[in-house]
This record gives structure tokens, C-alpha cells and sequence, in this order.
């Protein structure tokens, strides 16, 4: 073997006349819509797509640094733009059952708005409730049933009736609100 010769910088470029080409920037070209000499990849990701049920997915597979994560993200964007929006989705807690949240179906984009909404409500709830039972009036009228009242079980129901309706004048108008807000989606208000 003979040694190797280095290349002389002329036969490393080889220029393209620039008046040939129908652009002045790459940024007026459209974007590739495949994967340059990759039509089976194309085809495979079209039917994959076209797919209209649970359970099938798409696996690609190729060498690093190709363009296939790029190909598929925007070939599935345009795609989607073409589908309506789908609902969102929110776990809530279930009162009656604490161990089974409940799945709430929103329409899209609302289920940020639903809990922005909730984070203020448990925010205001919890300066209300406490500065409600911090009044003079509550505590005049536990006086009151302690004094009308002789048998503790009375007093205990009575007590437990003004605690009831002491948080939902407390808060009352909040939650009145937001029902107010959420009239159009009776599964929120429920």
C-alpha cells in the first residue's frame, strides 16, 4: 500500500452556482414531508396512523441522528390539526369512596382552568372557615346551646347543625360562584 496523500483544499469544495437556484434563503423551501429515500418508513407511518383503534402502536427504528424522532412529531402534528381537540381529563376526589378517585372529562384546554380554580377556592376556604368560627357570633350562640340545651346529645347535634350552617355562609358564596362559572358542564358541578 502506498502512503496516503493529503487532499488540497480545492478538491474538498465544489461550489453551486447560486443564480441557479429557484430560492434566495432555505428558509422559503417547504418543510420535507418524508424521510429522504425512506418510503417504506412514509407508508408504514400513514397506515399506522390510519389505525382507529386501541392497543396498536408505532415503533420506529433506525440509526441515530436520521430525522425520524423530527419526521414523526411533525408528520403526526399535521395530522392531529386536522382531528378535533381531544377532551381533557382530571381525577377528582370521590367523597363516598376516597380509594376510587372519579375520572372527570372536560373539554379540551379546560382542565387547567378547573384546577387554577380549585387551588384558589381551598386558598380562600382556608382563611374563611377558620375567621368564621373565630367570630364572637359563633361563640355567643355555642354559649347560647350550652345554656338551652342540658343533654349533651342535644347540644352535640345543635352544635354540629350551627358548625354546618357557620361554613356555609363562610363559603357559600364562593362555591355559588364557581357553580355560577361551571354551569355549562354538569359533570364539574356535580
Amino acid at each position: 500500500m502506498g502512503a496516503i496523500k493529503p487532499l488540497d483544499p480545492a478538491s474538498l469544495y465544489h461550489p453551486c452556482a447560486l443564480e441557479q437556484l429557484p430560492f434566495q434563503t432555505t428558509a422559503e423551501l417547504e418543510e420535507l414531508a418524508d424521510i429522504i429515500g425512506q418510503p417504506r418508513a412514509l407508508d408504514a407511518v400513514r397506515f399506522g396512523t390510519g389505525i382507529r383503534r386501541e392497543g396498536y402502536n408505532i415503533f420506529v427504528l433506525g440509526s441515530p441522528g436520521m430525522g425520524k424522532h423530527t419526521f414523526v412529531r411533525a408528520y403526526l402534528e399535521q395530522r392531529a390539526g386536522g382531528e378535533p381537540a381531544p377532551s381533557d381529563w382530571c381525577y377528582i376526589n370521590n367523597f363516598e369512596q376516597p380509594h376510587k378517585p372519579r375520572a372527570l372529562r372536560l373539554p379540551a384546554g379546560s382542565a387547567v382552568t378547573l384546577r387554577q380554580d380549585m387551588a384558589q377556592l381551598v386558598e380562600e376556604l382556608g382563611s374563611a372557615i377558620p375567621a368564621a368560627f373565630d367570630s364572637d357570633e359563633y361563640r355567643g350562640k355555642v354559649e347560647e346551646i350550652h345554656k338551652a340545651f342540658t343533654e349533651r346529645q342535644e347540644q352535640r347535634e345543635k352544635i354540629k347543625a350551627l358548625k354546618r350552617e357557620v361554613t356555609l355562609r363562610a363559603v357559600g358564596h364562593l362555591i355559588d360562584e364557581l357553580r355560577e362559572k361551571y354551569t355549562t358542564l354538569p359533570a364539574v358541578l356535580e
